[in-house]
């Protein structure tokens, strides 16, 4: 389906219904290149498995530069097949990445607000009448509103990156460590994930009048952390 097209899909309101009973087949956890996360997948994920960002990353996941968003993405490793996929159920059930748990709804925000439709496809029984407010419920109270924000963080990001990149030549190298820890890790589960967004977001801003540390850093020949992580998780650009 194109997504691109939204204003032509079938939206649903909260009361809404649908049908679909998963059947086990596994075959949406196959194959896959766009099980994206965004932090509050990662903040989920981490408490569930009791890991740090960085063994996240490495043990499950790859990070590449976006060709047009110019920022670091963080996916899933799912080229043959998820791999939280064992014997054709999921080991991450209760704190799956939003993509996945919406299955078989798709989900994007207009601007204005997040809206849900159904995708086309053949997957499940078609047996099971559920509505939208019920099917969104294991995703949290916060889900809505965090995706939002990550919504926000991404547009500020690109814009800010973008510009310090045409005025700062050879800063790509430690801005792409930086923007990888800001957007990605040292989120704390224990505490409010939209405001911890919000807070990024916030850093984001004050990008600009960071640049001379950045150049003290490279001129210092000083790397971050996240740079042997990007390593670590086979980073490249797409």
């Amino acid at each position: 389906m194109d997504y691109k097209d939204i204003e032509n899909l079938n939206y649903l309101e909260p009361e809404d219904t649908f049908r679909f009973g998963c059947d086990c087949c596994g075959e949406c956890c196959k194959t896959r290149g766009d099980i994206l996360l965004n932090a509050y997948d990662i903040m989920r994920l981490q408490k569930y498995l009791g890991i740090s960002f960085r063994e996240l990353l490495v043990t499950y996941c790859e990070l590449y530069i976006g060709n047009t968003s110019g920022l670091p993405i963080v996916r899933l490793r799912t080229d043959a097949r998820c791999p939280f996929l064992f014997h054709n159920k999921c080991y991450v059930q209760d704190a799956k990445p939003a993509v996945c748990a919406l299955f078989p709804l798709g989900r994007i925000y207009d601007g204005e607000r997040v809206r849900y439709f159904l995708q086309d496809g053949s997957c499940g029984t078609g047996t099971g009448e559920h509505t939208l407010r019920e099917w969104l419920k294991p995703l949290g109270p916060d889900s809505e509103k965090c995706c939002i924000l990550w919504h926000k963080l991404i547009k500020e990001s690109m814009m800010v990156v973008k510009q310090i990149k045409e005025e700062n030549k050879g800063l790509e190298n430690i801005l792409m460590d930086f923007m990888v820890a800001l957007m990605y890790d040292d989120y704390d589960s224990r505490k409010d994930p939209a405001g911890q967004i919000q807070q990024r977001i916030d850093m984001v801003l004050e990008l600009p009048e960071m640049l001379p540390r950045f150049m003290e850093l490279e001129q210092a020949g000083l790397s971050a952390d996240t740079e042997r992580m990007c390593a670590d998780a086979g980073r490249g650009t797409v």
